[in-house]
């Protein structure tokens, strides 16, 4: 069929490491395809986000590399041992592909739902508001409480933005979201550096520009940290609170010119949402321009 998912990994109908079954694409991003797959065993369907790595073709970068990358799945898998906001690690590995490219993946817990960024969309089609301060508040509570915990352990997610939150049990009186692609953005970033790529080779970010905070855009404002997420956090607090897009525009440069106008912050207020005055003065803060 025309409108079927593609599979540029062509993994559809592979066994990985004996034990998870690839069965269909389900959706594809700037980071990776996520392939819904069988863990044989278990007998329980699992997630599988096989990652777009820079070309990566010596034995000696991929050992490196997939190190790392181990690292980072363990860390994923620690994290969400303790939190329940944040989505499961279940294993990890790499594959060759049919036309030799080299990707690493991870297998995840398998959830039922869709990311909050699809959910806000067809809200804002249908309806064009968004929600109250207190449904807000109660809907990203499990999303706060999971960066708080991988703040305490000092870990940063450095990609905070509604197609990294799941929404679970919509519909429901007690819908619930969880992070998803903890640690993916230092692979990625680890990853190029480590074949001397540029991001641009392969269409390969580690941020999204609409949810990025200054830090990641110009250097000059320091590195990136747990106070990058904050500020991710903020964006998508507004945005559901307000029902739109804090920051858009047709092109990087504009996005960008944005996110670095010191004058134009995108607080509720901004947004065209009265809220009281404590609440508008978090929100200054967490868009201040200066992470400290």
């Amino acid at each position: 069929m025309s409108g079927a998912p593609q599979d540029p990994f062509a993994l559809v109908g592979q066994v990985l490491e004996g034990q998870y079954r690839v069965d269909s694409v389900v959706g594809e991003g700037g980071c990776g395809v996520v392939y819904k797959g069988w863990h044989i065993a278990f007998e329980q369907p699992v997630a599988i986000k096989a990652l777009k790595m820079p070309e990566v073709n010596d034995a000696e970068t991929r050992i490196s590399v997939l190190q790392k990358f181990r690292e980072e799945a363990k860390l994923s898998y620690v994290l969400s041992q303790a939190s329940l906001s944040i989505v499961r690690c279940i294993g990890y590995g790499a594959v060759v592909m049919p036309t030799q490219a080299w990707a690493p993946y991870l297998v995840l817990e398998w959830l039922h739902g869709r990311p909050l960024a699809e959910e806000l969309v067809e809200r804002r089609n249908r309806e064009g508001t968004g929600r109250s301060l207190s449904e807000t508040m109660g809907l990203l509570a499990p999303v706060a409480a999971g960066l708080v915990y991988a703040h305490s352990q000092r870990v940063a997610h450095r990609d905070v933005k509604p197609g990294n939150l799941f929404l679970v049990g919509e519909g429901t009186p007690y819908p619930t979201l969880k992070i998803l692609d903890f640690g993916i953005a230092k692979v990625m970033e680890e990853g190029a550096t480590a074949t001397t790529a540029p991001w641009t080779k392969g269409g390969v970010v580690s941020f999204t520009p609409y949810y990025a905070a200054p830090e990641q855009l110009d250097p000059r404002f320091g590195p990136t940290g747990p106070w990058t997420d904050v500020y991710g956090f903020a964006l998508v607090f507004v945005e559901v609170l307000s029902g739109k897009q804090p920051v858009s525009g047709p092109d990087v440069i504009s996005v960008v010119a944005q996110v670095l106008n010191a004058a134009q912050r995108p607080t509720p207020r901004t947004l065209g949402v009265m809220v009281p005055d404590a609440v508008e003065a978090v929100f200054a803060r967490a868009f201040a321009m200066d992470p400290k």
